[in-house]
């Protein structure tokens, strides 16, 4: 769609659009093409209004984040959007290479996983976690083993769905964040 048509399909509205074609010519950035994904009346609703894709795969929905711990960062896919999951759970391999280690001072627990098995965690405050440009600074996570085939790399869980209100749209595989 072009912008002329969004103009003409949604006047005096807040539009959020994915650009799906652009370019640049002269140092001066052209779209081209956009798709609407939601329109607003109300600019703070605009604002708020935060949407996550989530990808599909073999029954599990899946995103990325990002974790920052003392300068740091670094983006960890393969990551399980999961609503039976009480706690948000970071696989312990996955974030080694940035510092993220059980030390001495951080609290430990335990935690049942698929099929009853009692695994352990360790928890941790980390400089921030981003999830889709949502920055959450100064946050407590656990982290373990989640996968021994090292393909899964965590759980998105009740916590931080909850503390960012989300709301899942399975049609369309995408979470909008109120927060």
């Amino acid at each position: 769609m072009k912008w002329e048509e969004v103009r003409r399909i949604y006047p005096d509205r807040f539009v959020k659009m994915q650009i799906l074609q652009d370019r640049i010519e002269n140092d001066v950035h052209y779209i081209d093409e956009v798709a609407v994904i939601k329109a607003f009346t109300d600019n703070k609703e605009a604002t708020r209004y935060r949407l996550m894709k989530l990808e599909l795969r073999k029954g599990l929905l899946l995103t990325s984040l990002k974790v920052k711990y003392i300068g740091y960062e670094k983006i960890i896919d393969n990551i399980i959007l999961d609503t039976g999951a009480a706690e948000t759970l970071i696989s312990s391999d996955a974030v080694l290479d940035i510092g993220i280690e059980a030390r001495n001072g951080d609290s430990a627990s335990s935690y049942y996983g698929i099929g009853g098995d009692l695994h352990s965690c360790f928890s941790k405050t980390i400089d921030s976690i981003e999830i889709d440009n949502i920055l959450i600074e100064g946050i407590k996570l656990d982290f373990g083993e989640i996968d021994p085939h090292g393909v899964i790399n965590g759980l998105l869980g009740l916590d931080l769905l909850l503390k960012l209100e989300a709301q899942i749209d399975l049609g369309e595989l995408t979470v909008n964040f109120k927060r």
